[in-house]
């Protein structure tokens, strides 16, 4: 970790996800502790309309993500059709047309008291069982407490895309 900088971290977490984790596709999204958002600094899969829409997440908003930064806890939705996150809820369509049909949301932690992030993990059919997601989580959360979020923030994480 030492000699990585931040593009290489966030390649190395997003391929984990895709081949440990099982995923078809994923997404890393950083907590702007100023703002109390999630905004998402790396993917791999998703197209503009859904990167767009997703691109800054709150407390409030009704995503897998925003529940696991609230409760700390992975957010585990098997069916987005019949999760109580996104049913009637806008945030369904944009999920859907981006070919999510489950989806796997892990708070990033530390040993501080606010979240470094979230890391999702989607998946184009229903259901679970693919990978070892919770692995990923923890090396994930393991690399980004390397770099500190000190003066510049983390709004100011590397975009990148996988």
């Amino acid at each position: 970790m030492g000699d990585a900088d931040k593009p290489t971290v966030m390649e190395a977490i997003l391929r984990a996800a895709l081949t440990a984790g099982g995923a078809d596709f994923c997404d890393l999204q950083v907590h702007d502790r100023q703002e109390g958002a999630l905004r998402i600094r790396a993917q791999h899969g998703f197209r503009p309309a859904f990167l767009s829409f997703f691109a800054s997440i709150t407390t409030g908003h009704p995503t897998a993500c925003a529940k696991a930064l609230v409760t700390r806890t992975p957010v585990l939705v098997d069916d987005v059709t019949r999760s109580p996150i996104f049913v009637g809820q806008p945030t369904l369509a944009p999920i859907l047309d981006a070919g999510t049909r489950s989806v796997a949301s892990y708070p990033l932690l530390d040993e501080g008291p606010q979240p470094l992030g979230v890391l999702s993990l989607h998946y184009s059919r229903p259901g679970f069982g693919r990978g070892v997601p919770e692995l990923v989580a923890l090396g994930a959360a393991t690399a980004l407490k390397h770099f500190p979020l000190d003066g510049d923030g983390p709004g100011h994480w590397y975009n990148f895309t996988l």
